[in-house]
């Protein structure tokens, strides 16, 4: 192949990467403008806050001065997990009382004290939001210590401060993870844990009298960080990968322009990566028919037909690209989380974090790649998933906030 062939092939693959981005755009623009003449009028109104450099006259509280909240029903903690992309926020309200605020529904949990948990998710690139969900519950007023991990409380400690007018205490991103399960390991929802099931494509949930340790857990945000808990009390950090969920988002803001996680993954869904990746099978078949002993439906290329659909001139959709982009992060995190418990002689990995976020293409993935792995090299390993997957270290924060005040979490067993 000469070098004119070669510059000719990268021309195209820019020009289609360039039209897809412009199609998706145009779509993104069409969608938003109706929403972005309603919001124009209110945006110089908003303290907009990025990279922690605004003057004190953007960061003044807007308080409601007609409305003063009751220490009876809202106890003072919170925990925040501010992440690259999302923050996490865990508070707690007394039992019995009518919540006034959006918040994630299936994600509360009815504890056995005399409170239950509730979260809700913010952009971490622009804290506005968080901020006025803050101001809404008056929880400055009742609280003067914010106990944050991930790394927006060191990035935005400052800005929270001013803002706020309170004191951040930062909690250890590994800690929080470790008190997140120690929390669900006490007050044992049984709705918390999870498998899929492969053959239904369906998530069934385990209903469970103790934690399954030791286990390997898979913390997958914007990179991935792998611990391994022997037990709710001890654990350590054994690994990682930069390979996370800032790498789909990525891939997926270079195609679509568009950086939104959230529309990433729900245009991810329609795809179908068979159009754009090879398999075992595909690669067989070029030669002979696939050996009874290898399993023709494995993952073997991610993206290998790109080249030759580009040769041939052949339509590719943004969404087969991001349901392969999203496959192909999913698949090596499994496999090297797998590699990690192999070696630690562990059988139980947990997958959590705010990229699995109850997706099921990812959850798929991720139980395809443990089971094939595992069969294939005759180990007993099973990757199990948390509903809270997103807000273990929001709800880690929240247990050293309560527990450094003395609030006790009464376990399951207590109750009975």
């Amino acid at each position: 192949m000469n070098q004119q062939e070669d510059s000719t092939k990268i021309d195209r693959v820019k020009q289609v990467l360039t039209q897809l981005a412009e199609k998706n755009k145009d779509i993104q623009e069409n969608g938003n403008e109706q929403t972005n003449q309603n919001s124009q009028i209110n945006q110089n109104n908003k303290p907009q806050i990025q990279n922690g450099n605004q003057s004190l006259n953007q960061l003044k509280p807007s308080l409601s001065l007609n409305r003063k909240k009751s220490m009876d029903y809202l106890i003072p903690y919170i925990g925040l997990d501010i992440g690259g992309t999302v923050a996490k926020c865990c508070i707690a309200f007394k039992k019995g009382i009518n919540v006034e605020f959006t918040h994630l529904a299936h994600l509360k949990i009815q504890t056995h004290s005399d409170f239950d948990l509730y979260f809700e998710d913010f952009p971490s690139n622009d804290l506005t939001e968080l901020f006025e969900f803050i101001d809404e519950q008056e929880i400055s007023n009742f609280t003067q210590k914010f106990y944050i991990t991930g790394g927006g409380a060191h990035k935005y400690e400052e800005v929270i401060k001013k803002r706020l007018g309170v004191q951040v205490i930062k909690v250890q991103e590994m800690q929080s993870l470790s008190y997140g399960l120690k929390v669900l390991d006490m007050l044992l929802p049984n709705d918390s844990v999870y498998r899929f099931n492969q053959e239904k494509k369906q998530i069934e949930y385990i209903e469970q009298s103790n934690w399954m340790f030791p286990l390997i857990l898979v913390q997958i945000g914007s990179g991935v960080s792998i611990l391994k808990v022997k037990n709710k009390d001890e654990f350590e950090r054994v690994s990682g990968t930069s390979l996370g969920g800032n790498v789909f988002l990525g891939i997926a803001h270079l195609l679509t322009g568009n950086n939104n996680f959230n529309q990433a993954l729900k245009k991810a869904s329609i795809g179908n990566n068979r159009n754009i990746d090879l398999f075992v099978s595909d690669i067989y078949k070029q030669i002979q028919s696939v050996p009874e002993d290898i399993y023709g439906d494995s993952l073997c290329v991610s993206f290998g037909r790109v080249k030759q659909m580009l040769k041939e001139g052949k339509e590719i959709k943004t969404e087969d690209l991001l349901q392969s982009a999203l496959q192909m992060v999913a698949f090596n995190i499994s496999q090297i989380a797998f590699l990690v418990a192999r070696i630690h002689k562990i059988d139980h990995i947990f997958f959590t974090g705010y990229f699995i976020k109850n997706h099921t293409d990812t959850i798929g993935c991720i139980e395809e790649a443990v089971n094939y792995f595992s069969k294939s090299q005759e180990q007993n390993k099973k990757a199990f998933f948390l509903k809270h997957d997103g807000f273990l270290g929001a709800l880690g924060s929240f247990y050293v906030a309560a527990t450094d005040s003395k609030i006790k979490f009464k376990s399951k067993q207590e109750e009975q």
